[in-house]
């Protein structure tokens, strides 16, 4: 299992937060979708951010892995 954890950002500000443990990000997306309601989040496992929903409540964002 991965630990995750969920923002929630109003005017910039983290308003809330949620950790939880799912088995992918696939698992995590799934659970952040029942969350979001529209708000601005962003999605991360560890230091690695792996979703960020923007002010556009459909707009989603997933950043490219660096390079190796």
């Amino acid at each position: 299992m991965n630990k995750y954890r969920l923002y929630f950002i109003e005017r910039g500000h983290i308003t809330a937060a949620d950790a939880f443990e799912a088995v992918d990000d696939g698992m995590a997306i799934a659970y952040l979708e029942t969350r979001r309601r529209g708000r601005l989040a962003e999605l991360w496992c560890r230091e690695r951010i792996v979703r960020r929903y923007t002010q556009d409540a459909d707009a989603a964002t997933t950043p490219e892995s660096p390079s190796r």
